[in-house]
């Protein structure tokens, strides 16, 4: 991961997933405690999820993951508990033997991984998500686990 990060508008202009005109638009529309430009483009309907992870991918040099296309199963989830996965917005997606794979909004938060691995007992292998998705994604897949479901099931997963 780099210490320097490229602007995310930048990669989204290389790739031509916005127009200068689009990118402009939503910087001057940008307010402090809106979502990050990214999340937001995505959820106005700009750039599909695939092509804001891809960029997230490229700027942090970590995997994206598409929450609509995961299984959780309950017993990794109860891993983590609710509050750690809401204050640093993260998710386990899979535990394999000592190893788990979270999605995180912030990969690059060494400090954030290290509680993780404590609190675990796993070694965490970062992948970035969209901030907002994984929001809603923590909510239902923690919401299922009290409901007693066994797994949290992607919606592009039936």
């Amino acid at each position: 991961m780099s210490d320097k990060k490229k602007p995310i508008g930048s990669i989204l202009l290389k790739h031509r997933a916005v127009s200068s005109r689009q990118l402009a638009e939503a910087l001057r529309n940008q307010r402090p405690g809106d979502p990050p430009l990214v999340s937001k483009l995505t959820e106005q309907g700009v750039i599909p999820e695939q092509i804001a992870l891809k960029a997230l991918s490229e700027q942090s040099g970590c995997p994206g993951i598409d929450l609509a296309q995961v299984v959780i199963r309950a017993a990794d989830l109860s891993l983590v508990p609710r509050q750690l996965a809401e204050r640093h917005c993260l998710l386990p997606v899979l535990v394999k033997g000592n190893r788990m794979f979270v999605a995180m909004a912030d990969p690059a938060d060494g400090r954030v991984l290290q509680e993780l691995e404590m609190v675990t007992a796993k070694k965490a292998f970062p992948y970035i998500s969209l901030k907002s998705h994984l929001r809603k994604v923590i909510d239902t897949a923690y919401d299922a686990v009290a409901e007693g479901k066994s797994h949290y099931v992607g919606p592009k997963c039936s």
